[in-house]
């Protein structure tokens, strides 16, 4: 169950996060619900600080107008962080063009999951009775679905405004040591003509190889593995080396 603790703890983490830079800022949450219960954390938390920050939150059924203002007030120039909360999968979530310092951060709160409807209850209800999680398969599954969309969205832009590399770390894989996200970094490398690094989720030699083969990533990192001394630089190259990948 969500409480008040937790929002509080989502509304320190962001407040730590914007007050590093001045800047703009958009905050995306997975429910109206959601958004609203942080907003009003963030907005206490804000008033007992001296930091000066304006802030812009979607509302439901927002018509042309106000849409247009929220938008407007990432345009104008200001002295103080502008901080924007929205929904993930609404209006202000894609088809936006903020550009340069027009927005500087961007922040997701969780996944957006679809509407509960009667489609996905018959989704759920047919995975359970197969002895399966009903709730990934309807709804957990989409909207990582949607999650994943986003990224590669994001990379290819990064692209298209001259990033010469992507260095793509997963939050799912990193520090977990089960192998790189390699259905991410799949999709990404085929999105994309700029050299992409795997990063996050090494913890056995075959794993360099395995995501070379399956994703075509052009470099790998990992941390423990080499910080811990359970393998060496050398053993990985030598193992890819063994399965006709080119090495340095």
């Amino acid at each position: 169950m969500r409480s008040r603790e937790m929002y509080q703890r989502y509304a320190t983490y962001i407040f730590r996060v914007v007050k590093a830079k001045m800047g703009n800022y958009l905050i995306f949450f997975p429910s109206y619900r959601f958004m609203e219960d942080v907003y009003q954390e963030f907005t206490q938390l804000l008033a007992s600080d001296e930091e000066e920050m304006e802030l812009v939150i979607q509302q439901k059924h927002m018509d042309e107008e106000e849409r247009e203002n929220f938008l407007h007030a990432f345009e104008m120039g200001r002295e103080k962080s502008l901080i924007g909360f929205g929904v993930l999968g609404g209006i202000f979530s894609e088809g936006i063009d903020l550009t340069n310092e027009k927005l500087i951060g961007t922040l997701i709160i969780g996944t957006g999951l679809p509407q509960v409807c009667n489609e996905r209850e018959i989704l759920k209800s047919y995975f359970d009775q197969k002895g399966l999680y009903g709730f990934d398969y309807a709804y957990r599954y989409p909207g990582m679905n949607k999650v994943l969309q986003a990224a590669v969205d994001w990379v290819k832009q990064c692209e298209q405004m001259g990033a010469g590399e992507i260095c793509l770390n997963s939050i799912d894989t990193d520090g977990v040591r089960g192998g790189f996200d390699l259905p991410m970094l799949k999709a990404v490398c085929d999105a994309v003509q700029i050299p992409v690094i795997a990063s996050g989720g090494a913890g056995k030699l075959s794993d360099f190889a395995e995501a070379f083969l399956k994703t075509g990533c052009s470099a790998a990192l990992a941390a423990s593995l080499f910080h811990f001394r359970e393998l060496t630089v050398q053993e990985v190259k030598a193992d890819c080396r063994a399965k006709g990948i080119p090495m340095r």
